[in-house]
């Protein structure tokens, strides 16, 4: 089976289309706000208000919502034409959760110690910043040093971006990932990459401060 992303979202307001829920809940990255891909949103937006859906969209940041994880997405919050709802307030200024709060006491097995190549820069490179700022072509510049004094550099699914440990020189354990990301504790990867999971995926907690916020100004209004 191959995995195809392009039109998933259109499949995605396909189904809402069909299944008609009260509320609909899209994310996807950053850069799908920035240059041409503007004209893809305007498209997506479009399809939202044919399939019957008025549509708010996000920029959030999961740091500022009890992930300690600096990851922007931009999150389509669509609720049903047809309920007469207002339009959402949605912000979040939760205070950060640092790295090394994070991974205090996480598992390191199966950790990957660094090359002797990677580790001479690793060595030179400053917290939070990535190994091209000191390689000699700029290369390596998806590889992140994180800074235990802040949240965590973005975890990604691409086996070319990689978080490294700020006071040992090794790239971050599975479990490591799996907290940034704040999945549970005895989340089943059913034997994928954890780092690939976790990178494609929203954390939870980010999906749960918005869930709250629909729940509370949406949801409790159609209930009341």
């Amino acid at each position: 089976a191959e995995q195809v992303l392009d039109d998933l979202f259109f499949h995605f307001i396909a189904a809402a289309e069909r299944l008609r829920p009260k509320v609909v809940v899209a994310e996807n990255v950053k850069g799908l706000l920035i240059g041409k891909a503007r004209g893809y949103v305007k498209m997506i937006l479009k399809r939202f208000r044919e399939a019957g859906y008025e549509v708010q969209l996000y920029l959030l940041d999961a740091s500022s919502m009890s992930v300690p994880q600096r990851r922007e997405r931009a999150f389509f919050v669509a609720r049903r034409a047809d309920l007469g709802l207002p339009g959402l307030k949605l912000s979040f200024a939760d205070p950060p959760i640092t790295a090394r709060r994070a991974l205090e006491g996480a598992s390191t097995v199966g950790a990957r110690r660094l090359t002797a190549e990677t580790e001479a820069l690793w060595a030179r490179c400053r917290l939070g910043d990535n190994l091209g700022t000191v390689h000699e072509r700029g290369s390596r510049f998806a590889c992140y040093k994180l800074d235990p004094n802040r949240a965590s550099n973005t975890v990604t699914g691409s086996s070319i971006h990689e978080l490294m440990h700020w006071a040992e020189p090794r790239y971050l354990s599975a479990d490591e990932i799996r907290r940034l990301q704040t999945f549970p504790a005895d989340y089943d990867f059913c034997g994928n990459e954890p780092h690939y999971v976790c990178g494609m995926s929203v954390p939870p907690f980010m999906m749960q401060r918005v869930a709250s916020k629909v729940r509370r100004q949406w949801l409790g209004a159609l209930d009341a």
